[in-house]
């Protein structure tokens, strides 16, 4: 699902969050927000924040990536190298709602992608990727661009393979998962949250996919 709602009548996560708030008795009437936000079809760790002041600083941190950790985990096609590192600069034509590879000089933005392999075989790996920049699309993006992209991902992945895959395993939606979220040496408000690391485990479908992988 969207993490902030479009206007339609579909379910948000924020409209969720802010019903349980409600139930838990929240007093006030500010209406919690997203700090970041994952793709519709990416599952995983969101954050939200109860105050407007938190919401800021948070938002802040994300955007820096200084303090902060984040960690996915994503099936990709092919057999990809035991570690890599991705730094190529991406630009969003918000027209298409699409992100390209370009030059930073034309706008592009630096954007640097770790990754380190769990699992592969000849058809597929199973990769644990580190963000060092926040853009938009970005593990996406960058697993195409070195030939390796999102199982799933019907806008930057390989279609041929992507039905394949939908139909062996009954899959519909993209391979990638924000696992972990781990905090450095925080001031302010947000100190309590200093050292401490979030995690979500993958969903159930998508671990016994992995087992059957694994088991061929």
């Amino acid at each position: 699902m969207l993490v902030q709602g479009d206007g339609s009548r579909n379910v948000s996560l924020d409209v969720l969050v802010n019903e349980y708030l409600m139930f838990k008795g929240k007093e006030g009437n500010f209406l919690s927000a997203p700090c970041h936000r994952i793709d519709r079809n990416t599952s995983g760790l969101v954050v939200f924040a109860k105050s407007i002041e938190v919401t800021q600083e948070m938002t802040k941190l994300f955007k820096e990536h200084k303090v902060l950790n984040k960690t996915y985990l994503t099936l990709v096609k092919g057999k990809a190298d035991p570690r890599g590192e991705v730094d190529v600069p991406l630009i969003k034509n918000e027209k298409l709602n699409k992100v390209f590879v370009g030059k930073e000089e034309e706008g592009a933005k630096p954007s640097k992608t770790l990754y380190e392999t769990i699992f592969s075989n000849e058809t597929v790996s199973l990769l644990k990727v580190k963000l060092l920049t926040g853009r938009s699309h970005q593990i996406r993006v960058h697993m195409a661009y070195i030939g390796h992209p999102v199982v799933g991902d019907s806008k930057y992945g390989d279609f041929t393979f992507n039905k394949e895959f939908q139909k062996q395993y009954n899959f519909e939606n993209q391979f990638l998962h924000a696992s972990e979220l781990s905090f450095k040496k925080l001031e302010g408000s947000l100190k309590y949250l200093s050292g401490k690391t979030f995690t979500a485990p993958l969903p159930i479908d998508e671990e016994k996919i992995l087992e059957s992988i694994k088991g061929e």
